[in-house]
């Protein structure tokens, strides 16, 4: 590959910077090959900064050295089909691997969760108790051992609950790690063909798929919570390149790409069981403290499902004519992009005591009162379409033996997005006086 530091030649649109140019692996007359394999595993690693400084805290390995386990491997084999004709290349990648997500989370001690379900009972708030029971479940999932003292006991408001006060004495939450591991894995598979046509004609094909499932987030507290992406690639690309004499060369590529990159929970229905009210039907659903004082529970519900689908195909043609000093050269491109936007937010619906006082009275005292967020689409998908259309005529005219002047004129012409089924509003002129 070669990194083109000069981004302002007429060839390159958009902006002006570094442009990587990369040529892919081809066949020969000869047959060759590679294979690699690589690995790492927890017993080459260090454990954690901080799982270290709660295990010299604790005076005992409360925070042990999480577990990791990555696998990567390669091959490839190339060769003729028909000597000096025609050639492929075959490579195959993978990765499997198994990493942990050290994360600082802060829980409710035992005390205050004893203190809040009382508290609602003096209430008459009983009806909540067995939702306020799952809440605490799950933090309790996650050891206390090796626990963080935080700033006044992590109580913000909440320094007084059925009659017991809390404080840096007394805490509310303390500060705890946690390491859980999700697996994610990767597959890539290219295939090249080379084919010199005649004396002034080259022509390649090359495919190209990659599958992989992605461990986008790892909850500390539940596994129920995890988001994963799951990632199908296509992509093909054809090129063809004549030459005309000894001083002029046209190069022709089509590329077409498809790719789709969801993300999702690892299973809503494990998360729904996992937080919800008993006894109802409720679905799936956030719970998070407005104050932050206490970790959220199932915390990227709220901006999943999201993701895209997108279909590329681009044409670019270049010529080059070199005439004396002069080195004359014209090209077109277009591409266009079909893009399937999934980014809905608050589609399961966000929970949200706007402080700690507010929790531990059920939502009827502290300084605010609770919120629940959801949202309604009319459509979990909306389909855009852009493209970009480009012309640029250019002369690298060589002055002196160490001296180089390119002139060059660019003109591109990029679309508005346009969404398929009608979305964007248009305001009316004036509309905002």
């Amino acid at each position: 590959s070669t990194v083109v530091a000069n981004g302002y030649s007429g060839a390159y649109g958009g902006l002006a910077g570094a442009n990587v140019n990369y040529v892919t692996k081809s066949g020969s007359n000869a047959f060759h090959g590679n294979a690699i394999y690589w690995w790492n595993g927890d017993i080459l690693n260090a454990n954690n900064y901080f799982r270290n400084q709660a295990n010299g805290l604790a005076g005992s390995q409360v925070d042990p050295r999480p577990f990791v386990n990555a696998n990567q491997f390669a091959g490839s084999i190339g060769g003729p089909l028909k000597k000096d004709k025609a050639f492929f290349f075959f490579d195959v990648e993978g990765l499997q691997l198994a990493i942990p997500s050290p994360q600082s989370l802060s829980v409710p001690t035992p005390a205050f969760q004893s203190a809040v379900i009382g508290n609602l009972n003096t209430l008459g708030l009983s009806a909540s108790v067995p939702f306020y029971n799952t809440i605490f479940g799950l933090y309790n999932r996650v050891s206390q051992a090796g626990a963080k003292q935080e700033g006044g006991g992590g109580c913000n408001d909440a320094t007084l609950v059925n009659g017991i006060a809390f404080g840096a004495i007394n805490p509310c939450a303390v500060s705890v790690n946690a390491a859980l591991s999700a697996h994610t894995h990767d597959r890539l598979y290219v295939g090249k063909y080379d084919m010199n046509i005649g004396h002034n004609d080259k022509l390649f094909m090359r495919v190209e798929k990659e599958h992989g499932l992605q461990a986008t987030y790892t909850d500390g507290i539940d596994p129920a919570f995890n988001v994963i992406s799951d990632q199908p690639q296509w992509q093909s690309q054809i090129g063809e390149t004549h030459i005309f004499g000894a001083d002029k060369v046209n190069d022709f590529k089509a590329s077409v790409l498809w790719y789709s990159a969801g993300f999702a929970m690892q299973s809503q229905a494990a998360a729904a069981a996992a937080l919800s009210i008993p006894g109802t039907a409720t679905g799936s659903m956030t719970f998070a403290l407005g104050d932050g004082s206490l970790s959220a529970l199932n915390a990227d519900n709220t901006v999943i499902p999201q993701g895209r689908n997108i279909t590329q195909y681009q044409f670019v043609d270049d010529f080059s004519w070199v005439r004396g000093r002069n080195n004359f050269k014209v090209g077109i491109n277009f591409h266009r992009d079909d893009i399937s936007d999934q980014n809905f937010l608050y589609v399961t619906p966000l929970v949200v005591p706007l402080s700690l006082g507010n929790f531990a009275t059920g939502g009827t005292g502290g300084t605010q009162p609770s919120l629940i967020q959801q949202n309604f689409p009319s459509r979990t998908e909306v389909p855009i379409a852009l493209y970009q259309v480009g012309f640029y005529g250019a002369d690298d005219v060589r002055v002196t033996r160490d001296l180089k002047l390119t002139l060059s004129l660019r003109l591109d012409h990029l679309s508005n997005p346009v969404c398929q089924i009608n979305c964007f509003q248009r305001l009316a002129p004036g509309a905002f006086g």
